[in-house]
């Protein structure tokens, strides 16, 4: 982080950049991981969603100051945005030093490989494709406001203020009960039908400039949120309850790969679908977070099936 100081050419910057984000995107299935080995299975999902509202207070407080150096545009408050960071950074580092250790789990003498889990890659397709919800805020409403609406763009950010507080108060809640395997991929199918709504009442604000588009963007707000809250649900019970004894790190680091993968490809598919098609994308993505969350079934079922073959537990 502290590098970006120096980072005054594009090649610097990008080299950079790689560092950091490889860093970041690498932590995800690592720290889901732990936590899964440090909690019980009663508990762990709770656990894992205190954590994300703590991430999603540090993100609303890091997109505040982010905003402040926009507003002032002088090189020293990035510098000193960069500097604040870093330290944190390695604040956060000097904790984790801290954090009680985990008996390494004894590996199976045949271990199985992670790809040759068709069930498990089926399940980490759905959550991966329910995971396509967080370009729907960030790509998909701000073109959609601009090209189809007579709807102000600064609502796009209105929303993606009511999302992150939403995060914030509701993550705990809305895990709450979702332990195993079953209650996983019902989670799995309410977020798909949420989302599947937010996007229909998007869909239905075209040329909207009046209050009732207003309204219908907001409650579309409120539907993808409960879909982002349930999706989140969702993928921790599943992939915490399918993974075998002794795979947690492999299986965790496939889950996250998946959903990188989707956000990935996200942009692209949210300006071709709605960028591009307008209306009928919103459809289309409706029919896709329908899908998922209903796919989540099947292939949660199958998983179990496999591993009851093969003798692991699950719930």
């Amino acid at each position: 982080m502290a590098a970006f100081v120096f980072a005054h050419h594009v090649a610097v910057f990008l080299a950079v950049a790689v560092v950091n984000t490889a860093a970041d995107r690498a932590t995800a299935g690592v720290r889901t991981a732990y936590v899964a080995q440090l909690a019980d299975e009663e508990t762990r999902v709770a656990h894992l969603a205190r954590q994300r509202v703590a991430s999603h207070l540090g993100y609303t407080v890091g997109a505040a100051a982010g905003a402040a150096c926009l507003t002032l545009g002088s090189p020293a408050a990035f510098h000193v945005l960069i500097a604040v960071n870093a330290l944190t950074s390695l604040a956060y580092a000097a904790l984790l030093t801290r954090v009680p250790r985990v008996r390494p789990v004894a590996r199976a003498r045949k271990p199985r490989t992670v790809l040759a889990d068709p069930a498990f890659l089926a399940v980490v397709s759905t959550t991966g494709l329910l995971s396509l919800c967080w370009g729907l805020v960030s790509t998909a409403l701000p073109l959609w406001l601009v090209r189809d609406t007579h709807l102000p763009a600064g609502l796009a950010g209105v929303v993606v203020i009511v999302n992150s507080l939403g995060v914030a108060l509701l993550q705990v809640v809305a895990s709450r009960g979702c332990t195993g395997s079953r209650r996983g991929a019902a989670r799995a199918v309410w977020s798909g039908a949420a989302l599947a709504l937010a996007c229909l009442l998007f869909a239905a604000t075209a040329g909207g400039s009046d209050a009732i588009a207003v309204g219908l963007v907001l409650l579309a707000a409120a539907a993808h949120l409960a879909g982002e809250l349930w999706f989140i649900a969702a993928k921790w019970a599943l992939t915490l309850d399918l993974t075998p004894p002794g795979a947690t790190g492999r299986y965790q680091g496939l889950a996250a790969t998946a959903q990188a993968g989707a956000q990935m490809l996200s942009p692209a598919l949210m300006t071709l679908l709605v960028g591009t098609w307008g209306r009928p994308g919103w459809f289309v993505l409706a029919a896709v977070f329908l899908a998922a969350g209903l796919g989540t079934v099947p292939a949660a079922r199958w998983a179990v099936r496999t591993r009851v073959e093969t003798g692991s537990r699950v719930s």
